[in-house]
């Protein structure tokens, strides 16, 4: 069970400075995308017409931080079963 919350913990400390680092995500799908792939694509600037945008909570990355640093040391700190 330690490394079980050791490692989500890990994945929280992750994620939490993923979102520190990134402002927003623009998710485009496979059927939005134009016929042209590849290099022509970005230099013709096409794009899909309306892309979905993540655009997540400033607080979330302290939160998520936070949480994943407590439960590495929950996981550090627990006793040791034999």
């Amino acid at each position: 069970m330690r490394t079980f919350f050791f490692m989500a913990g890990l994945m929280a400390m992750v994620f939490g400075l993923e979102l520190f680092l990134v402002d927003r995500f623009v998710m485009s799908f496979a059927s939005d995308l134009p016929p042209l792939v590849g290099l022509q694509q970005v230099l013709s600037g096409t794009g899909p017409a309306n892309p979905r945008v993540i655009d997540p909570p400033e607080w979330i990355c302290y939160t998520l931080l936070s949480t994943g640093a407590t439960t590495m040391l929950y996981a550090l700190s627990a006793p040791v079963r034999h």
